[in-house]
């Protein structure tokens, strides 16, 4: 019994200290600073580029009735490899993508990174239910092991359907 009081009087201590949800400040470029993006860059002497797949899964769903119809979200695989598909720079590795698709723009920090010898990148989930066939720009920015920071942009990808 005492443990539950003493349990139940530190959660409401930290309850009445709480000043609510902390939300991080993040730089989001605009539309035109994603159009400037390079689709290539210089890092260590070696031309990078980036290639891309886009896709939202299209597969039949059998729902039951009355439950809402499942949601179609954008996935986006990106591969950053050297122009001469030569080993890339060790240490490299991506840290945002973000898509363009007019004016809209959605950004992921979110990702499932992936790496080897002759290239790097990421795959970013839970993006826009975007039209099939609707074409897209790509960026990703990425770091080298000593901090410096860089980005790529694809241009005119297509936003496929997995049926």
């Amino acid at each position: 019994m005492r443990r539950n009081l003493i349990f139940v009087s530190a959660l409401a201590l930290l309850a009445g200290c709480s000043s609510g949800t902390v939300t991080p400040q993040i730089n989001l470029p605009t539309v035109e600073q994603l159009r400037a993006v390079p689709v290539s860059v210089g890092v260590a002497s070696k031309t990078l580029k980036g290639q891309t797949a886009l896709w939202r899964n299209m597969m039949p769903v059998v729902t039951l009735a009355g439950e809402p119809a499942p949601t179609r979200p954008l996935i986006v695989s990106v591969t950053v490899k050297s122009e001469d598909n030569a080993a890339v720079p060790g240490g490299l590795q991506a840290q945002r993508v973000t898509v363009t698709n007019g004016t809209d723009v959605w950004t992921s920090t979110t990702l499932e990174l992936r790496s080897d010898e002759t290239s790097f990148g990421a795959i970013v989930r839970d993006g826009p239910e975007w039209a099939i066939g609707s074409q897209v720009d790509v960026v990703v920015d990425f770091k080298d092991s000593s901090g410096g920071v860089y980005q790529l942009r694809a241009v005119g990808q297509i936003v496929q359907g997995a049926f």
